[in-house]
């Protein structure tokens, strides 16, 4: 409340809301939390494309194949990172995100597939 009623208008806090959003207006949280899924939903593609650039450079035989546990993490690792560079930041993302997964999904926490050998 402090940041939103007293340090946004003087200038003071640049981004508001559960998502810490930069805007020039003060939002209700709806509409911050809107602002800020619409901005992780546009830095999804790039970071997705970039993780299956660097997997064809590391498992060039596994192009095409269903990404696997730790490259979901690296994917939202790397949109936590472009949303707010502070490293501790996509860090404590990646690390709730992993936290979901155990809590809610762990039939993705399959091993990942073993690439056939030379």
């Amino acid at each position: 409340m402090i940041e939103s009623r007293v340090l946004f208008p003087l200038g003071l806090a640049k981004t508001l809301g559960p998502m810490q959003v930069t805007t020039a207006s003060r939002l209700d949280d709806l509409s911050e939390v809107r602002l800020g899924v619409e901005k992780i939903v546009a830095l999804y593609p790039d970071a997705l494309s970039t993780e299956e650039a660097e997997r064809s450079q590391v498992w060039p035989n596994e192009s095409g194949s269903p990404i696997n546990e730790y490259q979901r993490a690296s994917i939202a690792r790397r949109v936590a990172a472009k949303y707010n560079p502070d490293k501790s930041y996509a860090d404590e993302v990646k690390a709730l995100y992993e936290s979901l997964i155990d809590a809610f999904y762990p039939e993705l926490k399959k091993p990942a597939p073993v690439p056939p050998g030379p």
